[in-house]
């Protein structure tokens, strides 16, 4: 491609808890590995209590928050819509519901990234790389176009500037907001009450 690839994104979010350290060490700096809260093991693909919003990963547990010099920038999503017999939830895909249903799903993450905390308030929003959005009649750039305009409105109720961006903007962003030092880490704590089981 002439030039060094920064972002990385698997097909299906497959990962394994290897995957962030790997990334890392290949001189990968962002992406979007992860579904939050995709459950689908025929795919490699398990993202039960994966964070919401961006973050850098743990070294040794894809759902946790740690120290890999990484980027993740999840897809928005909406834990409680549940679709696939339950194993995915309904995510900001230009092409998996219209313009209607993404407005409520970017909503409810404005508020809950708002009443959060959450550092970087953003929508992520997703699409296959095989349709064709430069045709005006095309039902998938109308849903495109509403989704921009639903963000925007959201946006401006709320008091946000509305900004599109790059994930490689994003997680530049990111990084200016919650410098990798500072970041919160995940210390795991073994159970060990069993230890100190008397037998007799």
């Amino acid at each position: 491609m002439g030039r060094k690839p920064l972002s990385f994104c698997p097909g299906y979010a497959s990962a394994n808890d290897f995957t962030f350290g790997v990334l890392e060490e290949l001189g990968f700096t962002h992406g979007m590995v992860s579904i939050p809260t995709r459950n689908l093991p025929q795919c490699a693909c398990l993202w039960a209590s994966a964070p919401l919003d961006p973050h850098y990963p743990h070294r040794f547990n894809r759902s946790l928050v740690g120290d890999v010099n990484f980027v993740e920038l999840p897809p928005t999503v909406d834990p409680d819509s549940r679709m696939w017999g339950g194993a995915h939830p309904q995510d900001l895909r230009v092409e998996l519901v219209d313009a209607k249903n993404h407005w409520h799903t970017m909503n409810k993450a404005v508020q809950r990234q708002r009443a959060g905390g959450t550092p970087l308030v953003q929508l992520h929003a997703v699409t296959h790389n095989v349709f064709d959005f430069s045709d005006a009649q095309n039902f998938r750039r109308e849903t495109f176009v509403g989704m921009v305009a639903g963000a925007q409105q959201i946006a401006q109720s709320n008091d946000l500037q509305f900004q599109a961006a790059t994930l490689s903007e994003l997680a530049a962003i990111y990084r200016e907001v919650v410098p990798l030092e500072s970041a919160a880490t995940t210390k795991l704590e073994l159970d060990t009450r069993g230890r100190n089981f008397n037998k007799s």
